[in-house]
């Protein structure tokens, strides 16, 4: 007989739990992002801070960083990917942290890639599709 929780199986909520929930493809991309917070009153001016990418993809980024922000964030980052051209400009919202030994791995939600170049939206998406097709299909 199946475990009831709340009128759920144990089987859902493993499912819950466990399943895959992104809604794009996810690739590793080694490379540098440099971020800035995005605040509603007036900051003083301040030098982006620098983070490491771990996987990039339509919908976001994840970055391992010294000084996370909190979630819900809005950053500006210029991603410097490898085989572009040009750095790939966004805006972004702190979706998730998880906290690590040297501060955190933060994913950060897309709302807008490219603001002023129309082809950064086309570069990432190559970017991504590239390095599916050079994925194993377990991978993804």
């Amino acid at each position: 007989m199946p475990i009831l929780l709340l009128g759920r199986s144990l089987a859902w909520l493993v499912e819950e739990v466990f399943m895959e929930r992104r809604t794009f493809p996810r690739v590793a991309a080694d490379c540098v992002v440099q971020w800035k917070v995005l605040a509603d009153a007036p900051q003083p001016p301040t030098s982006p801070s620098g983070a490491f990418v771990q996987n990039i993809s339509g919908g976001g980024v994840c970055v391992s960083m010294d000084d996370p922000p909190a979630k819900g964030t809005m950053l500006a980052l210029n991603l410097a990917l490898p085989g572009l051209p040009s750095p790939v400009i966004a805006l972004g919202k702190v979706a998730w942290l998880q906290p690590t030994a040297r501060g955190g791995d933060v994913g950060i939600e897309f709302w807008w890639v490219g603001w002023s170049d129309p082809s950064a939206q086309d570069a990432l998406r190559h970017l991504i599709t590239a390095k599916l097709s050079a994925q194993p299909s377990s991978e993804r």
